[in-house]
């Protein structure tokens, strides 16, 4: 399910305002002063103006694209600095592009790269300044400089890349922030906003729903209680929902922008509208938590041991955590289990996914 807008940027492509889109039916390709989106069976691309990313703005993107046309293809993350004028870079414009995803193509951990922004604007200060004191090469081109080494950090989690993500764009679109929740919400028997839509016999009827908070709305009702318009995402699309004085009070710190939650909802029909009533809400890693799902760690060596015990350290639960390591020179797995319980959540998952050395 996809919605837009589209403006145009002049020159530099047209930019598309994606109010949503579903991460089974989509799939960005980054790269440099265009982002594109391509239609389930690629036969259709949709682009994605880098100017419209947040707080970079037109002059920034039409520079970039300028100098790409002359100078070709960026290489890497220091060939871009090298090349860019010092006067169209500034923190907050990296920082946003990275998190959009504006340098996967040069290098896909964006941890990485947010860590270099000091390095990267140093690099473009000093090529700007070499440049327009003619400190040149007999071509009329700065002399090139080796790339230096990246700062060694972990990838992001998965839940930190889309938040960073949907603050530089305005929407989810490398991934959505349920992915990682497929089986929980299976366990938990969440119904997909679309189906729930879709739905031919309307009746009246008790649901549950997972979503990510988008936008909430407060208002006060005539007899000047607490409501709120809450919009939400799910893998399927968009939808609205309306919460009253008590569940706002019971749970309202999980309704905030951001948060993933499951939701009981009670549905009504107004002729084709579905009209959602949320009469109670949980968070989703709390709900993951008590599921008991368990989770089997591949590892290699003893690396990454210190990591892993980091994370599960106070993580009690329902669950089971179980390493699995070869041994004989890999004829053969050893699968050991780790003592107590714990809260197998996504957070979890994403945060031992990124320990070096977790397969």
């Amino acid at each position: 399910m996809m919605a837009s807008g589209i403006h145009d940027t002049g020159g530099i492509g047209r930019s598309i305002w994606i109010v949503d889109i579903a991460s089974n039916t989509a799939t960005k390709i980054p790269g440099e002063g265009q982002m594109a989106i391509w239609s389930p069976d690629g036969t259709e691309v949709i682009y994605y103006a880098l100017s419209a990313v947040r707080n970079v703005g037109r002059a920034a993107m039409e520079h970039v694209v300028d100098v790409r046309e002359k100078g070709g293809r960026f290489t890497s993350v220091f060939d871009f600095a090298r090349r860019v004028d010092a006067k169209f870079v500034n923190r907050r414009i990296l920082e946003n592009l990275v998190a959009a995803g504006a340098f996967d193509r040069l290098n896909s951990n964006r941890a990485q790269i947010h860590a270099a922004i000091d390095m990267l604007l140093g690099e473009a200060s000093l090529s700007s300044r070499e440049r327009e004191s003619s400190q040149v090469s007999l071509f009329g081109e700065v002399q090139k400089q080796p790339d230096r080494a990246l700062p060694q950090v972990d990838s992001w989690t998965m839940p930190d890349r889309l938040s960073r993500e949907f603050g530089a764009i305005g929407f989810y679109m490398s991934a959505h922030p349920l992915d990682e929740f497929k089986q929980t919400l299976q366990r938990l028997r969440c119904v997909p906003y679309a189906e729930l839509a879709a739905e031919k016999r309307r009746v009246e009827r008790a649901v549950t729903l997972a979503g990510s908070v988008i936008k909430r709305l407060d208002r006060r009702t005539k007899d000047d209680k607490r409501m709120a318009h809450v919009t939400f995402s799910d893998a399927s699309g968009m939808f609205e929902a309306v919460v009253f004085a008590e569940v706002l009070a019971s749970g309202g710190q999980f309704l905030e922008p951001g948060k993933a939650v499951i939701v009981s909802a009670a549905t009504r029909w107004d002729g084709d509208d579905l009209k959602l009533q949320i009469v109670g809400v949980q968070g989703l890693d709390e709900a993951a938590a008590q599921t008991g799902a368990g989770l089997r760690i591949f590892i290699d060596n003893t690396k990454p041991l210190g990591g892993i015990a980091e994370r599960v350290k106070g993580q009690s639960g329902r669950g089971l955590i179980s390493l699995v390591f070869p041994v004989e020179a890999g004829a053969r797995e050893v699968e050991l289990e780790l003592p107590g319980r714990y809260a197998v959540t996504p957070a979890l998952r994403g945060a031992l996914r990124v320990i070096s050395g977790v397969q």
